[in-house]
């Protein structure tokens, strides 16, 4: 039997009405999409911040450890700031009898050269390069960086360049390795090749040949009479041959 119109219109009006109150309307809609968008877009990248401790550029001119500031093939190097910028002092000078630098005149040094090659590569990405001459050098500044490297610049150099009294800005350097967790070479690196003690005994109890050595601690030598270490040293040397032998302390080059 047939249901009455006007009672099936009545139906689908009751369950139209019924679908508005839990329908939400297009404004709703709109607004909740915003806020879903703003609670879910990426926070801007973190920089990665890179740290290169550089030597004095001076010290790599008498060193010859420089780039030709006019390569073609390193166009980062134009990037260089004018104090990495310096005049080769070439030893074999004289030799050219008039002739142009075959390495150019005006050079940059080799670390530095690594700092604005990052920079270059890197110049469309989050990366920043932190470029760190030794008196500026501080645990704040390390820690700053997500890494730092050593490329020229570590203990062994800074042992061996700083005129400072006192040795300050060695001794600046190896409170700063000991107390950042972000540098590399760490510091139990930078203490085994720096001592032949530790290197040349670690070679030895691996069966790595080296030259015939014997070594001697300061507190080994303390124990004993400089004498008595002269002729442990002596001794040595008579007992196994050796016409000759050179001296060579911790830290030497």
């Amino acid at each position: 039997m047939n249901k009455p119109k006007r009672a099936l219109r009545g139906v689908k009006r009751s369950r139209a009405a019924s679908a508005d109150k839990t329908r939400p309307s297009k404004r709703a809609c709109i607004n909740r999409s915003k806020s879903a968008t703003r609670a879910t877009s990426p926070e801007p990248a973190k920089k990665l911040r890179v740290g290169i401790l550089l030597t004095y550029p001076k010290l790599e001119v008498k060193k010859e450890e420089l780039l030709n500031h006019n390569d073609k093939n390193r166009p980062w190097l134009k990037l260089a700031d004018k104090k990495f910028v310096v005049e080769r002092k070439w030893r074999r000078e004289m030799k050219l009898n008039g002739r142009k630098h075959p390495l150019g005149k005006i050079a940059v040094p080799s670390d530095a050269s690594v700092a604005y090659y990052l920079q270059h590569a890197y110049k469309n990405k989050n990366v920043e390069v932190d470029m760190i001459m030794p008196h500026e050098i501080t645990p704040a500044r390390l820690k700053s960086n997500d890494l730092n490297f050593m490329l020229i610049y570590d203990l062994l150099e800074s042992f061996h360049t700083d005129k400072t009294p006192g040795k300050k800005l060695y001794h600046n350097l190896k409170n700063c390795v000991e107390k950042c967790d972000n540098i590399f070479p760490p510091k139990e690196y930078q203490e085994f090749v720096g001592s032949k003690i530790q290197y040349y005994n670690y070679l030895t109890k691996n069966g790595i040949s080296i030259a015939p050595t014997i070594t001697m601690t300061s507190e080994e030598y303390k124990e004993m009479k400089p004498r008595d270490a002269v002729n442990k040293v002596i001794s040595h040397a008579l007992n196994n041959g050796w016409p000759r032998f050179i001296c060579k302390p911790v830290l030497g080059q």
